[in-house]
């Protein structure tokens, strides 16, 4: 099953992908999500199972703010990034 993504731009330093979790949340299941680290500085990846889910997100969660700052969403289906998981431009 694909998974599908989202990257998030956010500042470095206000947030944890403990809150970037708990935040994306609202649209649904979610069963990963990092922030900084491999995914880049300032960003953060959340996947979920469900289609459902990652659209609810880009509709519902789109421009709201986590910890202060405006979110911005990219939506990824996971087929689009390589093996190591860097999204293909």
């Amino acid at each position: 099953m694909s998974h599908n993504v989202f990257q998030l731009t956010v500042h470095l330093y206000l947030f944890s992908w403990q809150d970037l979790k708990d935040f994306m949340r609202k649209a649904g299941e979610v069963c990963y999500g990092g922030a900084h680290g491999d995914v880049g500085r300032n960003k953060g990846v959340v996947c979920y199972e469900r289609k459902d889910d990652a659209e609810r997100a880009v509709e519902e969660l789109e421009g709201r703010d986590i910890n202060g700052r405006s979110i911005t969403l990219k939506y990824v289906v996971r087929e689009d990034w390589d093996q190591s998981g860097k999204l293909n431009h």
